[in-house]
């Protein structure tokens, strides 16, 4: 029997048929690319231009040309013992006094709790794994922090790299974050809530979005300085050479790791939420970061029925 014949199982062609993307005037489709045998999770494009990344269910990292047919020259990334999903993926930016391999890296996060350095050249052959990681989950105790011994692996939502490209912090789960070392390739920080009592100085549920501040590449104190978002309502703001948050907002509830971004001149951090009922777009301003002065600008919730999931300023 067909899948058209067949009880209970959708026709796949029928919904390609009735589901056919649509744009506005003013988007132009190039191509269109049909991961079959997984979802596609993230997708991000090189700093070069020169390459679509893509995310998949199933644990491969696909690259595509930006230029021409994108499904002539598919290139894979893959850990074949490693199935689940990735997540997230942030390219480190390149340095001009960096040779080619530190140019051409990319960071990818597993719900498995692997994080992973590629090289990447566009070319399966030469495109090489560099580092591997591994997170396990973060206990909390009256007496101090410590790792669980129970081997239980870290499931991993969101990563972030510094935009001097020699740090690059992932956030999931646990609700700790772990600050990273590209040149030693090692985790050299753990950051998370304190036991004080009287501040709120670190998130209390799953860390879903992490961005390092725009500034970075030129300012050598902001390279250190990235936020955070995720299910416990609260935004922070970090340096990662502390273990503690040094400010925090409430408000925005964030699921995807795309529902934080940063306008690097005025400080202004813009989020998302897929929440109905209350907001689903609030920025805040940050005049200094160790200012009382930081506040809320304007919470908007629009007048249509939509689900935001990412967000970004236009530069």
């Amino acid at each position: 029997m067909s899948d058209v014949d067949t009880p209970g199982v959708p026709n796949r062609g029928a919904d390609k048929t009735h589901n056919k993307a649509t744009f506005s005037d003013n988007v132009n489709c190039q191509a269109v690319v049909d991961f079959v045998e997984a979802t596609v999770l993230v997708v991000r494009v090189t700093p070069d231009g020169k390459y679509w990344i893509a995310g998949l269910r199933n644990g491969r990292i696909k690259l595509m040309p930006t230029t021409g047919d994108p499904n002539s020259n598919v290139q894979e990334l893959q850990v074949d013992e490693d199935c689940t999903s990735c997540v997230d993926i942030q390219c480190v930016p390149p340095v001009s006094s960096f040779p080619s391999e530190k140019n051409h890296r990319l960071i990818a996060v597993y719900a498995s709790g692997a994080v992973r350095v590629w090289y990447y050249t566009g070319a399966t052959p030469e495109s090489r794994l560099l580092a591997t990681h591994r997170e396990y989950t973060v206990q909390n105790r009256e007496d101090g922090r410590r790792f669980s011994r129970r081997a239980v692996f870290n499931q991993l939502l969101a990563c972030s790299c510094s935009l001097d490209s020699r740090r690059f912090v992932t956030g999931g789960e646990d609700c700790h974050i772990r600050v990273y070392d590209l040149e030693q390739q090692e985790s050299v920080r753990t950051l998370g809530l304190s036991c004080a009592s009287e501040r709120v100085d670190g998130h209390v549920m799953r860390i879903c979005a992490l961005k390092y501040h725009p500034r970075g590449s030129e300012d050598e104190e902001y390279s250190h300085i990235f936020v955070s978002g995720g299910w416990d309502d609260t935004l922070h703001v970090w340096d990662d050479r502390f273990e503690h948050s040094l400010w925090m907002f409430a408000g925005p509830h964030i699921s995807g790791s795309d529902a934080l971004d940063i306008e690097p001149f005025s400080n202004t951090i813009l989020t998302s939420s897929w929440r109905h009922d209350k907001t689903l777009l609030q920025v805040s301003e940050t005049f200094r970061y160790s200012s009382s002065k930081n506040k809320c600008v304007y919470m908007m919730t629009p007048n249509v029925t939509v689900i935001f999931w990412g967000q970004q300023f236009q530069r």
